[in-house]
């Protein structure tokens, strides 16, 4: 009797295992399949845009923006939320957009950073990552030439995590908020990761980003003239 018992926990057990593999493939499968479709739209733009004498280096400049920063990334260990503080470099390609303030984006976000015993996880080294992410944009940063003061954006994509020597390769989530502080342009971005290893089940992080770019000078400029002009339209 607890032979059999044994061998129906084992076979459950499996099949546990097994459902939550292939739905982790299986979510892989359909962000893949999401990314190719815009990266191929975006390939399209390129080329349209590529007969009209303009070159690919010069579009793909035209429409990124740079953030850097630092963040904090979170893990489960024991009883008890580990940390990783890193620094990270952020891209974000406008791949079309029918408005100023709002854009269809591919983002990633550079990260690297050092794990140091903070409660029960003794093992210490390099931390890094780096996503691919399709992203939904409204108001702040949509553009190069947006005119929103606040602004948010949402997404997903897949990340190639390297932590404590272990590598994954994981889907990811994104949301995030955006806007002027103190004449500058800041980004808030949350990230969650589903790992799901035996390892390593999550991961949270959180970063800070600075946007940087001549061009938030001349928007800066702009909406002020703007917010001056509104009064006096009809």
């Amino acid at each position: 009797m607890k032979k059999t018992m044994f061998k129906s926990n084992s076979n459950i057990t499996k099949l546990s295992v097994n459902f939550t593999t292939g739905m982790s493939k299986i979510k892989c499968s359909i962000l893949r399949g999401c990314l190719f479709f815009v990266l191929l739209f975006a390939f399209n733009q390129v080329n349209a845009q590529k007969k009209a004498k303009i070159s690919i280096p010069g579009i793909f400049l035209k429409r990124t923006h740079i953030s850097i920063g630092a963040g904090d990334y979170q893990y489960p260990y024991n009883t008890k939320m580990e940390n990783v503080f890193a620094g990270n470099f952020a891209t974000q390609t406008d791949l079309f957009f029918r408005y100023s303030d709002f854009c269809i984006s591919l983002n990633t976000q550079f990260a690297a950073g050092y794990h140091i015993k903070m409660y029960q996880d003794s093992l210490r080294g390099f931390s890094g990552d780096v996503p691919l992410i399709l992203q939904a944009n409204i108001g702040h940063l949509s553009s190069k030439d947006f005119y929103s003061y606040f602004g948010g954006f949402a997404g997903g994509g897949i990340d190639w995590l390297s932590h404590n020597g272990w590598r994954y390769k994981t889907p990811l989530v994104t949301i995030g908020l955006r806007s002027w502080l103190f004449g500058q342009s800041f980004t808030i971005r949350y990230m969650h990761y589903y790992l799901n290893y035996f390892e390593l089940k999550m991961m949270n992080s959180i970063t800070l980003d600075l946007n940087i770019g001549k061009y938030l000078s001349s928007v800066k400029a702009n909406n002020q003239i703007s917010n001056f002009m509104k009064p006096y339209r009809k």
